[in-house]
């Protein structure tokens, strides 16, 4: 159990696994949780190979942003893979509707950039055999 006042839970780390039964409690303090590679040095390799990234909530996992006095917090989850668990709850409601958080989780793929022929493809022009002016 990990538990804040209002104030934000922050994971960062190339592979993210949230064990059965753990409850993050921020009251209406973030959440964000980002499975992502790290960069070293200003360098523009990344560290972890990328199909080692990810983000696991395992069952029974909750994150909860909630705040019954007010404003909700926000959750957050990125990364290039998201598994989540059975019986888990991503939870972000506000005293009203108005005051709920937002819950956002983008799990986007990694794809190589393919270059395009140095050579530009020409097509045939085809003729449709009609004839003008008969």
């Amino acid at each position: 159990l990990i538990t804040t006042n209002g104030s934000t839970i922050s994971l960062i780390a190339p592979c993210i696994t949230i064990q059965s039964g753990v409850n993050l409690i921020s009251g209406g303090g973030d959440i964000t949780i980002d499975g992502t590679a790290l960069w070293a040095g200003g360098n523009t390799k990344n560290v972890v190979h990328p199909n080692s990234q990810g983000i696991t909530l395992n069952s029974n996992v909750s994150l909860n942003a909630s705040n019954a006095n007010g404003n909700s917090g926000s959750i957050q989850l990125s990364s290039t893979s998201i598994e989540i668990g059975a019986n888990s709850s991503i939870i972000a409601t506000g005293k009203t509707n108005s005051q709920n958080g937002t819950i956002t989780i983008s799990a986007e793929n990694v794809e190589k950039v393919v270059k395009p022929p140095k050579k530009p493809v020409m097509a045939n022009n085809r003729h449709s055999g009609a004839h003008w002016g008969w």
